[in-house]
Parts: C-alpha cells; structure tokens; sequence
C-alpha cells in the first residue's frame, strides 16, 4: 500500500499518545467495534500521525494473497461494515480498509483523503491513499482514477 504527497510510511511517529491498535480476532462486531475505537483514537492524533498509523494497522492484519475483489471497479467494493467484519483481508482490502476508515475519521472534514487506482504493468490496478492531492505526486505512475468520498457515499451510508 502506498501514499502520495505528505506522508511517507518510513517516518516515525513522536506523539506520546498510547497507540492504539486494531483487534483483528474474534466475531465481526468485535472488529467493528475495534475499528471503531481506532478511528476514534486516530481523530486525537496529527493527521500525519493517524494515515501512518491507519496503513501500519491494516497491513498488519490476517493477510489473502488472492485478490477478493476488483480495485479498479468499486461497485465491486464490499461497503465499509461488510469489509471491517471480515476475516481475512487481500491486498485491495487493506487499502481499501485504510481509506475507509482514514474518510469515515474526523480528519475528513479538514484533508481532502482520496485513492488513486494506479495501473502496475505487472500485477494490475493498486489502490493509493492519496492525502492534500497533487496530480504532480502521480506523474510518474499509470493513473486509472481517483476516488473520493463523494464518489462511494451509497456505499458509506450517506
């Protein structure tokens, strides 16, 4: 999973706040639940800070190396509840999961937070979290599409 302008995974974070982690096992609601608190966690933290900690948390969690579903197509895309119940996350679903929980967080309301498909000659289309989006960021990669909040609101509920 990679980002784009301010935030490089490599930077650590210097926030003294106890980090908070994902529960990835037990029945979905618990996982709900927890991703729940972690996105509340991550409203008190710099924004940096909270897209760093949102990508570590889900490229920690139970790992499918098949693809689940197609990146490049969201309404292929498992809404938000359905994904963060899940057992096992592929690739997209990391990313997916990332960006779902980074444009649900309070941080949404101030950082324009959007997902790049980008289309690698290899492996196919891969999901980028975008944050303050610069199309300089992606000069350099196959760009498909950007997808915002406001393009999956029937997905996120509103």
């Amino acid at each position: 999973m990679k980002t784009s302008n301010i935030i490089n995974k490599s930077q650590t974070t210097n926030d003294q706040t106890k980090k908070q982690k994902i529960a990835w096992l037990g029945k979905p609601e618990s996982k709900i639940l927890s991703i729940r608190k972690f996105r509340k966690y991550i409203d008190t933290i710099p924004f940096e800070d909270a897209v760093r900690e949102t990508i570590d948390n889900w490229q920690a969690g139970p790992h499918f190396s098949k693809s689940l579903f197609d990146i490049a197509d969201s309404d292929s895309w498992p809404a938000p509840w359905d994904l963060f119940g899940q057992n096992i996350f592929c690739d997209n679903s990391q990313v997916l999961g990332a960006f779902y929980t980074l444009i649900l967080s309070e941080h949404a309301k101030n950082y324009n937070i959007a997902m790049a498909i980008v289309q690698d000659l290899l492996s196919g289309p891969q999901g980028q979290i975008i944050v303050a989006y610069n199309p300089l960021d992606l000069s350099n990669q196959n760009v498909v599409k950007i997808i915002t909040s406001s393009d999956i609101q029937t997905k996120l509920g509103k």
